[in-house]
């Protein structure tokens, strides 16, 4: 998916739904160079065009490109589920009392997640906890990521 700008930049008198872009995303998770970062080429099937969103979004972007149609996850032998940093948006009911929600994470973590853990890292989960790692879900208020939250990894970091 492209934003609108993105979409005018490369595709100035023509709608490109349907179309392939082809480049090379600079990715620093495994890296092969001393530079830290691995060229990973690819061809993008185009499905949507995003509107421009406003300037006070802490989410900005010039394209969306789905995990799946990433390969580089399997060049590596590593599970998309354990990289760092990936924002997932949930929407509550109202009145949901999300301090119920998050002391259920751990748990989840370990059951839903410790399979991969052990794989991408080639070590048990009790081993990746011992050994100072750690891998957790937390909950934020949307409302509260604008003005800046403090916590590291926010998508505008």
């Amino acid at each position: 998916m492209l934003s609108e700008e993105m979409a005018k930049k490369y595709y100035p008198d023509e709608d490109p739904v349907g179309k392939t872009l082809s480049f090379k995303m600079w990715i620093n998770y495994v890296s092969d160079n001393p530079d830290g970062f691995n060229p990973f080429p690819g061809e993008y099937l185009i499905t949507g065009i995003a509107r421009n969103l406003p300037p006070n979004s802490h989410f900005h972007f010039p394209f969306l490109i789905s995990f799946s149609s990433v390969k580089f996850w399997e060049m590596y032998n590593t599970d998309i589920h354990t990289i760092p940093g990936v924002n997932t948006y949930l929407v509550l009911p109202e009145g949901y009392q999300h301090k119920e929600l998050e002391a259920k994470m751990s748990e989840l973590v370990r059951q839903y997640q410790s399979a991969a853990i052990e794989k991408t890292y080639g070590i048990s989960y009790d081993e990746f906890l011992t050994s100072g790692m750690f891998y957790r879900y937390r909950l934020q208020k949307l409302t509260d990521i604008h003005l800046g939250s403090g916590i590291s990894g926010q998508v505008k970091d």
